[in-house]
C-alpha cells in the first residue's frame, strides 16, 4: 500500500467537489480541508491499477482545469 496526501487549489466545497468526482468520473479519494487548505488522499492498493491512478489525474485535472 502506499499513500500520499496532494494540495489543491481552494476548493469553497470539499464534499461536493469529492461527490462530483464520484457521480462524474467514478472516482472514489478523501477530499478535505486541513489548516485551511485543500488536500486529496491518494491511497494506492494491490488492487489498483494505472488506470486507476490515471482516471484520478484526469478527473482532478479536467475539473480543476489544469
Amino acid at each position: 500500500m502506499q499513500m500520499a496526501v496532494a494540495p489543491l487549489p481552494d476548493i469553497d466545497d470539499p464534499v461536493a467537489f469529492r461527490t462530483r468526482l464520484i457521480e462524474k468520473y467514478r472516482v472514489e479519494v478523501p477530499v478535505g480541508q486541513w489548516q485551511g487548505h485543500t488536500q486529496v488522499r491518494i491511497s494506492m492498493q494491490a488492487y489498483n491499477t494505472q488506470a486507476d491512478l490515471d482516471a484520478l489525474i484526469q478527473a482532478l485535472a479536467c475539473e480543476l482545469e489544469i
